[in-house]
């Protein structure tokens, strides 16, 4: 039984494995930090998952009154010129714009052997075994990031993050897990400054 028990506890770690995010931030020296009240989130290119999760996660800081995605102020449906764009976030009241892309991407899998269950029983004098071997895939995942925190009462960058997420197992390369990873180092980041 014990030997189950740690068999599953391996095949769980296995598969759970992490996701962590690591980050470089740089503040501009010209410009001051916007309050991040009222924060508008531009994510061209991300999967609607990630997007949701990523906002979830970013947003739920108490200190943060507004969040919305680019899209839902801006629809692209339309070309907006400077002017109409800056009207529309003061009619908003946005003082703060987050800009986020990805740079890079890698995502391998590879056979990382298999999973024995074992069983047997005894029956008059008769012992009968069975075992069952399951193929274990590893995943990988390694996503690079640009983070711009944008002051939109001066019209310039404030901050500017270099972001690297990595994840392993099944369940830690989703969507959801990397955004998540994200979030809260872009959060770790934006605090510390």
């Amino acid at each position: 039984m014990k030997g189950k028990v740690i068999v599953a506890a391996l095949a769980c770690l296995f598969l759970a494995g992490c996701a962590g995010s690591k980050s470089r931030a740089y503040k501009s020296p010209d410009t001051e930090m916007p309050p991040l009240k009222n924060v508008m989130i531009n994510m061209d290119g991300f999967s609607f998952d990630f997007e949701e999760e990523f906002i979830e996660n970013l947003c739920a800081d108490t200190s943060i009154n507004k969040c919305v995605l680019k899209n839902q102020i801006f629809p692209p449906t339309k070309h907006y010129q400077s002017v109409e764009v800056m009207k529309i976030l003061e009619r908003e009241n946005i003082d703060s714009v987050i800009r986020v892309g990805t740079t890079r991407a890698s995502y391998n899998e590879r056979n990382a052997g298999s999973l024995a269950l074992l069983s047997g029983s005894t029956a008059a004098n008769t012992f009968n075994a069975s075992s069952t071997s399951v193929s274990m895939t590893a995943f990988s995942r390694v996503e690079r990031y640009y983070v711009d925190v944008w002051n939109v009462d001066k019209s310039k960058v404030a901050m500017r993050i270099d972001a690297s997420t990595k994840g392993q197992g099944m369940v830690n390369v989703t969507d959801s897990a990397f955004a998540n990873a994200l979030a809260s180092e872009i959060k770790r980041q934006i605090g510390s400054h």
